[in-house]
């Protein structure tokens, strides 16, 4: 967090130091000491939870004017004190009436009007929540963006007298604020069957998308890639969906054993800082449909993992290092969404994975050529595994003006590999199968082993201006790119 901070004090100071991009922090602190000296500033820290980010941050302000100031908000007491305020410093807000609280509240229930307010709105329902919400701006913002979708009265005294509403020790709970990609959170809503429009995923997306800005409220114009879910409604929506959804953080001291899964559970979270392996319990959970697993390094799983999983139908196991995947997931029939991303240890899938029978959602080199309007900048990985250049061709790079950056990873190969003169050939085969439209501004070719490094095609992107090579043992001569301009190799 300290290092978030930290850039974006640079960006204000000086946006044009490039240590701003540095994710090492005693850079950045110099970089702060250095342009805020004998400056006069204004800091806010907006919801301050942990306090010991501020001992680095407070020595790389030190240079600045005497006179500057530090505001910090937060529901902690004891953040505040840690970070060295006093009492004749400190101010604690008081808690609204009664009166702004419900006005609060109507605002947000009532946002799209659709409901009969006099009806749901009544001095015995005002009452409750007035109890319920006690002062509490949060607590009255996260009823009511959960009472806006309820209809009927009786739905709206359900909730009123649930127990989770323990808010003075729920307001002092802290769980960080979870970040949602929006085109993920639509696809999992979309493998769940949230939103089926009998196979038309044009419209389910559509659709996901009217639910996502219903969700965060947000202008026509606004245009919100990710949202947050606060704690307090993380926390209270888990308590609605009671055995439903469930989070295990797995600690090093926890035994397998003492790992029990409710078999209820229909969508599960496993989050674990050690490498150990799973609780058995989970193979009970018959109706199981998502499995998320974050782990440092997940441990190699049994070849029939999930064979008693025959319900799932979102899985996670992105970033957990996993060097191959169990057989048993191709007997997953109803799974629609998969996520292997960021396994660099993963070679290939097994052979019982082919997507169904359209080969919907196993992504292929060629499947990029549908992608007309990809623009910026692209990077394929493992380009060893295609098997020739018409795959590459068939990516169709030359129809996508608006690609300005490319880079093609090839992998590693060994220099004593027998059969590395077809390697080379093949990498050869690969790389000239691209076709590239003429705007593209830079080009990277990681792990390329064929001398030739310059195809044909490179000679017509007149616009590049950026070259990078990098473990291209092999190449000897590099040909002219007699159409370019100034080029930075």
């Amino acid at each position: 967090m300290e290092i978030k901070i930290a850039k974006a004090i640079i960006e204000v100071l000086n946006k044009n130091d490039t240590r701003k991009n540095s994710n090492e922090f005693q850079t950045l602190s110099e970089c702060i000491s250095e342009n805020i000296e004998g400056i006069k500033f204004l800091l806010v820290l907006d919801d301050v939870w942990n306090p010991t980010m501020w001992e680095p941050l407070k020595a790389a302000l030190q240079k600045g004017d005497a006179n500057s100031k530090i505001l910090v908000t937060t529901r902690n007491n004891t953040v505040a004190i840690m970070m060295g305020a006093t009492n004749d410093h400190m101010i604690n807000l008081n808690k609204l009436s009664d009166q702004d609280c419900l006005e609060l509240f109507r605002r947000i229930a009532f946002f799209d009007k659709e409901k009969d307010e006099s009806k749901l709105f009544d001095e015995d329902i005002k009452n409750k929540i007035a109890k319920k919400v006690d002062g509490l701006p949060l607590a009255a913002k996260t009823l009511a963006s959960l009472m806006r979708y309820k209809k009927t009265r009786n739905e709206w005294v359900a909730v009123l007298e649930s127990k989770v509403w323990e808010l003075e020790e729920v307001e002092q709970q802290r769980l960080d604020d979870y970040e949602f990609d929006r085109n993920e959170l639509i696809e999992c809503w979309m493998s769940q069957e949230y939103l089926s429009m009998k196979g038309d995923k044009g419209k389910e997306r559509m659709i996901g998308q009217q639910y996502f800005d219903n969700l965060v409220m947000h202008r026509v114009n606004d245009d919100i890639i990710a949202c947050k879910m606060h704690d307090i409604v993380h926390d209270f929506v888990q308590f609605l969906a009671k055995n439903e959804c469930f989070i295990m953080e797995v600690a090093e001291s926890c035994k397998e054993k003492n790992m029990v899964v409710h078999n209820k559970v229909r969508h599960l979270n496993i989050m674990s800082t050690y490498n150990d392996s799973f609780p058995v319990s989970i193979y009970n959970c018959k109706g199981l449909r998502t499995l998320v697993i974050s782990t440092r390094k997940l441990p190699p799983l049994p070849s029939d993992s999930f064979s008693k999983l025959k319900s799932i139908r979102t899985l996670k196991l992105n970033k957990n290092s996993i060097k191959e995947v169990p057989e048993s997931i191709g007997g997953l029939v109803h799974l629609r969404y998969l996520d292997l991303s960021q396994n660099r240890e993963l070679k290939e899938l097994p052979n019982s994975v082919d997507g169904g029978e359209d080969d919907e959602g196993i992504f292929k080199l060629g499947d990029l050529g549908n992608l007309e309007q990809l623009q910026g900048s692209l990077y394929i990985a493992n380009l060893k595994s295609a098997k020739d250049g018409s795959e590459a061709k068939n990516a169709e790079l030359v129809n996508k003006k608006n690609l300005l950056h490319l880079s093609l990873h090839f992998g590693r190969g060994s220099v004593r590999d027998p059969k590395r003169a077809e390697a080379d050939l093949k990498d050869k085969d690969i790389l000239k199968g691209f076709q590239v439209h003429t705007n593209l501004e830079s080009l990277a070719i990681y792990g390329h082993h064929s001398p030739k490094l310059c195809p044909s095609w490179m000679m017509s992107c007149h616009n590049l201006r950026k070259l990078v090579f990098y473990e291209v043992p092999f190449c000897g001569v590099l040909a002219p790119l007699e159409n370019s301009g100034p080029l930075n190799i």
